[in-house]
């Protein structure tokens, strides 16, 4: 869905948005573990307003691999609710970054430089996550000792594919105005690529 700009491009404004409050006893969805399960919102350093994460309700001492979602443009992640709750009711903690909706392609205005550097936030959901797996034990308990996925919906489909080829290629990228954020602290964003273990992407 492209949208054409004639005039001169302008800041996007991005319309109010409501944070979930945590979903309780939420209808049974069709899991691989018959699971229910709950979402809410979580601080991730470095991505504004977060992320909304999904998890299995029980058991809740039991820790659960990450699974980051990246969202479409314009498409707010709880807009695919029904998607997270799916996929975490196959037994993981799903977090989908709340950043870099409000994107108009050609309009260098727009958030995450037209959504090109959306990957970027992928990849910080999983600095945040690895720097601290008890960073959210209620909402996220994650096992960061299990490989990392990776998906998403229409451009968060790219988004997938571009951490993936981080993971395969690690100097895929260099050269270009996203070097300096990759390689920055030791390479951090590059390390969180590396342990992805799995990236799959749909559309339409």
């Amino acid at each position: 869905h492209l949208l054409q700009v004639a005039s001169r491009p302008s800041r996007v404004a991005a319309p109010p948005r409501q944070r979930l409050s945590l979903v309780g006893a939420p209808p049974r969805v069709a899991g691989a573990l018959g699971e229910r399960v709950s979402c809410g919102n979580i601080d991730v350093a470095g991505v504004e307003d977060g992320a909304v994460v999904c998890r299995p309700v029980a058991p809740r001492e039991q820790r659960w691999p990450l699974f980051v979602f990246a969202h479409g443009d314009w498409q707010p992640p709880e807009n695919t609710m029904g998607m997270l709750m799916d996929i975490a009711s196959f037994g993981f903690v799903v977090a989908a970054y709340s950043s870099c909706i409000w994107v108009i392609p050609g309009n260098t205005s727009s958030e995450c430089d037209m959504g090109r550097a959306s990957f970027l936030e992928a990849l910080k959901t999983i600095v945040f996550f690895s720097r601290d797996p008890a960073a959210a034990p209620e909402l996220a308990p994650v096992d960061m000792s299990r490989p990392v996925s990776i998906g998403g919906h229409s451009g968060g489909g790219k988004v997938a594919l571009m951490v993936a080829a981080l993971r395969d290629s690690p100097t895929y990228l260099a050269g270009t105005r996203y070097a300096e954020a990759l390689d920055r602290d030791g390479g951090r964003l590059r390390a969180a690529a590396a342990r992805i273990g799995s990236a799959g992407g749909v559309y339409g």
